[in-house]
């Protein structure tokens, strides 16, 4: 393992990082999400090569509906209808 000091990755799948942690991963939004402190977490959809941060407005879309597929699908389409 690495020092006591040592910062690692965070791990994509559900752990939360600020986005500007994120970004110094070398994460990059498609639309801009938020502030340098919001919480974001990396979403790798089952069978998908894509990977979507996502913020605590996709855990607000999944108390209607836990599916990640569901959630993703109406945060997708409100950008669309935003842009």
């Amino acid at each position: 393992a690495g020092s006591a000091g040592e910062k690692r990755p965070p791990r994509p799948g559900g752990e939360s990082a600020s986005l500007s942690r994120w970004r110094a991963e070398g994460v990059r939004e498609a639309v801009a999400l938020g502030p340098e402190d919001a919480p974001a977490r990396l979403l790798i959809p089952r069978g998908s090569t894509e990977r979507f941060l996502v913020t605590s407005n996709f855990d607000v879309i999944k108390t209607y509906n836990r599916s990640d597929f569901y959630a993703l699908a109406v945060a997708l389409l409100g950008e669309r209808i935003m842009s």
